[in-house]
């Protein structure tokens, strides 16, 4: 029988046991006032059925999702709130009730997740930021859920809007498995925005068996040696879990005004989402669950992976139609010249009666432009922007690397790869050899050459294996690896005020790729677009970093730990698209003694320092 292990919840002092056999349901004591508590299962499906497409690669399929237990009513009085777990719009997920609590003041809700699947797993709760110990990175915040284990969160949070939680283990996004949270406004506000009604728009995509594409080789277990084609055939693209043969049909009444709560859960896909001419212009106020200034308008909306935005929409009186189309096309931001007959998928507003349209069309008819620019960012402004202090820090991030046709995303920060927990590469095992024991996490082979030269000067596809010989590359085997610490983390000191330029050059072999950078633990504002500045630019927890774009953003590190930050294409982040922000805590930085160099601070009359690189606090 493997050991219990013990979680302390810093922030309530609650105890979460997880263990297999002989557990008991784990005891939960909820504080005074909780405004929502759910228990959500995580589970695979053990034969899911295709959502989109028919492919000769169906007996390799895989689904996982977070189910949820409605709460028998005597549990639902013991924890004073009603169950949040419930069906928006035909896709389940976390609705925490804040109409009745005032703006400011914070929502409490309680979660306690079980993994009912064979594998850990492990959730991260996207764009909520609590203690690093509930943010959910397997092996860098807390150990993983193992099967048949439990862990309880508890919740205290200011912000509202829309979130979601999805699986940080592995490749198991590709697998669906995520599910949006809700953590809705107070009453005064929605009525204020006017807002009858919200519609919930969880577009997706998944690859029908994620280990078999570009990492083929390091799963012959799996995939036998055969590599699924990258092509998009071989992608479920869903709203609201449902595919475009089958839309999810959500109810509105006429004249009302809805607010479309749009969010990404996909796994790689760029998507423009886009509505009918008689529901007229859409006004965005909210982007990654943070409110922006109302009064820009637009006629559809791009949106990264990760990223949310909500849009209020006016329904037509008039009832003669009553069947409205709201589609998501997908969009590229790797060719300028954009997409012809785009990849398509979508749900249908529909008024009360016997209304019925024409099926949505499966491919956007004409060529979408490729997303290359930040111009709707651009014109947001932060409905409760950073207040303004000094900038006491600032780092660069650089998006490296290329994608290569072979081998599929070869992408870096700083030129450096660090890889989320688990992971697969290659290791010697194989005594007396110069290389034994030697680690490579790469899904390149040893032997692999390339005719250019890589970014190292080196003959072989990947630089990791310039140091092995040749003639030792057949004693490297696919293999788990443990997880390594990162030796790039962007340290920063508690209380700094700190601007990172997030740097997008491309690639001069490729041309590059555009990423999402999401960073847990924080949200921060977008400052500067290609170095010039904004005013009150949005707040945003997940950015679109376009090729050949700079993008600089500020944050408060009043968050202290260890934080993940990372592209979101889910292929670019496993092979190895992230590093950390790592924040100093006060009582530490007594021990921290490197500063920058003198010479690389910015000096001014009456201005803190600037100190550029890694800190000493």
């Amino acid at each position: 029988m493997r050991l219990a292990l013990l979680f302390w919840c810093l922030t309530s002092g609650c105890v979460v046991v997880a263990s297999d056999k002989g557990r008991r349901d784990l005891q939960y004591f909820p504080p005074k006032k909780v405004h929502g508590f759910a228990r959500l299962n995580v589970v695979e499906e053990k034969n899911p059925m295709p959502k989109s497409n028919d492919t000769e690669w169906e007996s390799l399929r895989r689904a996982m999702y977070v189910d949820g237990i409605v709460l028998p009513e005597d549990e639902t009085k013991t924890t004073g709130s009603a169950p949040s777990w419930r069906n928006m719009d035909g896709i389940n997920g976390l609705y925490v009730d804040g109409t009745s609590v005032e703006e400011g003041d914070p929502l409490f809700f309680s979660v306690i997740l079980r993994n009912h699947m064979e594998e850990a797993t492990m959730l991260h709760w996207h764009g909520l930021t609590p203690p690093m110990n509930e943010d959910g990175v397997p092996m860098l915040t807390s150990l993983p859920l193992e099967s048949g284990s439990e862990i309880l969160y508890d919740f205290s949070v200011p912000q509202r809007g829309l979130y979601w939680m999805h699986s940080h283990y592995g490749l198991q996004l590709h697998y669906g498995l995520a599910a949006p949270v809700v953590l809705q406004h107070p009453q005064s506000y929605l009525d204020w925005l006017g807002v009858q009604q919200d519609v919930l728009f969880f577009v997706a995509d998944s690859f029908v068996r994620a280990e078999c594409n570009f990492d083929f080789r390091l799963y012959p277990e799996v995939c036998k040696g055969k590599r699924i084609p990258d092509n998009w055939a071989n992608y479920d693209m869903t709203v609201n879990n449902r595919s475009i043969l089958d839309p999810a049909v959500v109810e509105v009444l006429p004249g009302s005004v809805i607010r479309l709560r749009t969010l990404h859960a996909g796994a790689i896909a760029l998507w423009r989402i886009s509505w009918p001419e008689e529901l007229g212009k859409g006004e965005v106020v909210a982007v990654d669950g943070t409110d922006v200034e109302r009064g820009v308008f637009v006629d559809s909306i791009p949106l990264a992976n990760a990223q949310r935005m909500d849009v209020l929409l006016k329904i037509p009186v008039s009832a003669e139609k009553g069947w409205y189309e709201i589609v998501a096309d997908r969009i590229t931001g790797y060719y300028a010249e954009g997409t012809e007959a785009a990849e398509r998928t979508g749900m249908i507003l529909k008024t009360h009666g016997p209304h019925r349209g024409d099926p949505i069309q499966s491919k956007f008819e004409g060529k979408l432009k490729g997303w290359m620019d930040l111009d709707l960012d651009k014109r947001l402004k932060a409905k409760f922007p950073l207040p303004s202090k000094p900038v006491t820090r600032e780092h660069v991030l650089r998006l490296t690397g290329e994608f290569t046709d072979d081998y599929g995303p070869q992408f870096s920060l700083n030129d450096a790869r660090w890889y989320n927990f688990p992971g697969r590469g290659w290791v010697n095992r194989k005594e007396g050899t110069l290389t034994y024991k030697r680690i490579v996490q790469s899904n390149i082979p040893c032997e692999a050459l390339c005719e250019k030269k890589n970014w190292r000067g080196g003959s072989r596809c990947d630089p990791e294996w310039d140091s092995v010989p040749l003639d030792e590359c057949a004693f490297f085997k696919a293999s788990d690896v443990p997880p390594r610490k990162n030796s790039q983390p962007l340290k920063v000191c508690d209380g700094d005020r700190v601007e990172l330029t997030i740097v997008n050059q491309g690639s001069p072999r490729t041309g590059g790729d555009s990423h999402p950078i999401h960073m847990h633990g924080a949200h921060f504002q977008i400052v500067a677009v290609n170095g010039t500045r904004l005013e009150d630019g949005p707040m945003r927890d997940t950015a679109f970093v376009p090729r050949w774009t700079n993008l600089t953003v500020a944050f408060d590190a009043v968050n202290n730990g260890m934080w993940l930050i990372h592209c979101h294409m889910h292929f670019h982040l496993d092979q190895g698209m992230a590093t950390t922000v790592e924040s100093t805590p006060p009582l530490a930085q007594q021990s921290v003694t490197e500063w920058a160099p003198v010479s690389e601070r910015m000096q001014a009359p009456g201005v803190v320092p600037v100190k550029r690189g890694q800190p000493g606090c």
